[in-house]
């Protein structure tokens, strides 16, 4: 503001001590009269209007005027005294901003001016202020209406595509719907309801028929009758295209013929199938026919609705069909599968039964291969599984069940690019062969040993016999209670007990006296004894025979057998000279005969206890042992309704136990 031209308008006479003292860049004007001083109402550059006027009446006029008038400049009263009502009416009247007297004014001239000056100043700024401030709220209110018209439009375009928006969400919606529903759909019979209810919305327009063809010679109608979808053959060949074709007069025909009654016209959509089974003789051909009765122009609607939903439609004929023809492979698979006489099972990595046969399990649940098969809680020891999958190579092993002894064959499943995941198990009962093969491997070994035995028999009975016959005349030709005599007496005896060592080990290995008869156990052991002196020698013998009054009913060159193999394994077990115990006692409580046969080698963990009478188990180094032993000696006592027990503990020996029935009477 101070670099604007401003002027002090003095209405009245002027001082010279005014006109002396500077007032900076305001310019000084000074005028007699009130017409003098109306020439410059309404000039916003007057900033300090000065009434001094001797008439006190006409300079309160001259401001008050200027007041209304030019608001920002300063009024000033110049008077020759100031009063009460002076000063009452300078204020309320002409809103004065300084009232001097003449008496002060030389001495307040200077101050109240530039007092003046300032209040003129910052009115104007102010001013100046207040009308830009009012020149941008106009601004701001044009852009305001400007951005309201705009908003406005994009609004309206907004609503509208809004509306679009909202329907075509409202059709992706109901696209979406009808894929989902279709995606239930698991027979033509549902999917030809499920149309119907579709096209309802659509006036004129009948019931769908669904027409599909998947051999040469034959075509399936699936239509509705009585609000049911039912499946007839077609008497005829369908005029099938591969457009949509409105008013099909073939099909109209053929439609009639079909179900002998007259068809209007009639709206062909054609659902040909893409992806079509492997080994189809021919590709299927599908199509929906509608009868109408509205104009063909009128149809638009329809036509939108199958253009929309065509590709849908076609698709789930694909994945019925392919349902079908999977559920037939795979109920001619499941028969071929359970007609099997072995267990099959598909497992996967963590032992769970994907598929089995009846075989395998009678109803499939879904569990671990070895809750289902062997009732266990952990994998059956042997189990190939593991090592099929990590090498990717079939593998065969062998696994109990009970009893039962079964060759598990493992196949690994192999996707291409990935790995094994998944094996085929076949179970093949091996109980009954294992069997065979140990009795034909006893059979052998006992055979090999009666062979041995009679040869032995054949070369040293008949020297035997000569040696007795021989020591008896030579006993009678000495005296009687000679030593001569006694020498001849024990050459006798010593003859006469290798017989019976070769007697009893033709009836062991030959298995005479096949029929059970009652003997005791003592008498058994006593006839094994002789045979086992060659593996007893290195140790200390303790034997305890106490049951020969208790007898039992067995075949006893079965037993023997078992006596054989016991006292042998207790001897073998002895690595250094040690003691084999052998006793037989009864039971008071339990009124059987048992025979115990005890050793001091390193005695059988626990975890061993029960593999020992496997089959082939054995811990005897290679060519020491075949592992037949104790299995056979268990079924052996097991069919005489008896038991064989272990008792041992690590490093103090083992103990075995045949425990066989006393037979009273």
């Amino acid at each position: 503001m101070a670099a604007v031209h401003q002027i002090l308008l003095w209405v009245g006479p002027l001082y010279k001590f005014v006109q002396e003292n500077p007032t900076g860049d305001c310019e000084l004007i000074q005028v007699n009269s009130v017409e003098d001083a109306a020439h410059f109402l309404g000039n916003l550059q007057i900033a300090v209007v000065v009434a001094a006027l001797p008439d006190v009446e006409q300079s309160l006029r001259i401001l008050e005027e200027w007041e209304q008038t030019t608001p920002l400049c300063s009024r000033v009263l110049i008077c020759e005294e100031i009063t009460e009502g002076i000063l009452r009416q300078s204020v309320n009247q002409a809103h004065i901003h300084q009232l001097l007297s003449i008496k002060d004014l030389e001495k307040k001239w200077q101050v109240s001016f530039h007092k003046a000056l300032d209040i003129y100043r910052k009115g104007a700024a102010k001013a100046s202020l207040l009308k830009e401030s009012t020149r941008q709220l106009r601004e701001l209110e044009a852009l305001n209406q400007s951005l309201e018209k705009i908003v406005s439009e994009r609004t309206q375009h907004i609503e509208t595509s809004k509306l679009e928006e909202e329907e075509r969400l409202n059709q992706v919606r109901g696209l979406t719907r009808f894929i989902k529903d279709l995606s239930q759909v698991s027979s033509f019979e549902d999917l030809l309801l499920h149309l119907r209810r579709e096209l309802r919305r659509f006036h004129k327009v009948g019931d769908p028929v669904f027409v599909y063809q998947t051999s040469a010679q034959q075509v399936d109608y699936v239509s509705i009758q009585s609000g049911q979808a039912h499946v007839t053959v077609g008497q005829e060949l369908f005029p099938f295209l591969m457009m949509t074709e409105k008013n099909h007069k073939g099909a109209s025909q053929v439609l009639a013929n079909q179900f002998a009654r007259p068809f209007a016209k009639t709206l062909y959509v054609p659902l040909d199938a893409r992806n079509q089974p492997e080994g189809a003789l021919m590709p299927t051909r599908a199509a929906v026919c509608i009868e109408y009765s509205v104009r063909e122009d009128e149809l638009e609607d329809v036509l939108t609705f199958f253009q929309e939903r065509r590709e849908t439609i076609a698709l789930t004929v694909d994945r019925i069909l392919l349902e079908n023809e999977m559920t037939q492979f795979s109920y001619r698979w499941e028969r071929t599968f359970d007609g099997l006489r072995d267990p099959i099972a598909i497992i996967d990595v963590d032992f769970e039964v994907l598929r089995a046969n009846r075989k395998f399990m009678d109803k499939w649940t879904r569990k671990k291969c070895y809750e289902s098969f062997a009732g266990r809680t952990e994998p059956c020891e042997g189990c190939p599984l593991t090592e099929a999958l990590s090498s990717g190579k079939p593998t065969v092993s062998q696994v109990k069940r009970g009893n039962q002894v079964f060759d598990v064959h493992s196949y690994p499943i192999t996707l291409q690019g990935a790995g094994s995941t998944n094996v085929v198990h076949q179970y093949v009962d091996v109980t009954q062969s294992r069997e065979l093969y140990l009795r034909m491997l006893q059979s052998e070994k006992m055979g090999a040993m009666g062979l041995l035995a009679g040869n032995i028999a054949h070369e040293l009975n008949n020297p035997l016999t000569g040696l007795r016959s021989l020591a008896q005349v030579l006993r009678t030709q000495v005296p009687p209670n000679s030593s001569m005599s006694d020498d001849f007496l024990e050459i006798e005896k010593a003859a006469a007990r290798s017989q019976l060592i070769i007697k009893n080990l033709l009836e062991f290995s030959q298995g005479l006296d096949q029929n059970r008869k009652r003997i005791s156990l003592d008498e058994i052991v006593e006839k094994t004894m002789p045979m086992l002196k060659a593996v007893m020698r290195l140790h200390r013998q303790e034997i305890t025979l106490e049951t020969r009054d208790f007898l039992v009913d067995v075949e006893p060159h079965l037993i023997q057998q078992v006596v054989f193999n016991l006292i042998t394994n207790a001897c073998q077990a002895m690595k250094d000279a040690g003691t084999l115990t052998v006793e037989t006692s009864l039971d008071p409580e339990t009124e059987n005969v048992v025979l115990e046969v005890r050793d001091t080698g390193q005695g059988i963990p626990d975890s061993l206890k029960e593999k020992v009478f496997e089959p082939f188990f054995t811990t005897k180094k290679e060519g020491l042992g075949t592992g037949l032993g104790l299995s056979l000696s268990r079924k052996i006592i097991e069919s005489h309704g008896g038991q064989i027990r272990i008792q041992s503990s690590p490093g103090q020996g083992a103990s075995f136990l045949v425990i066989l029935p006393w037979a009273k009477s």
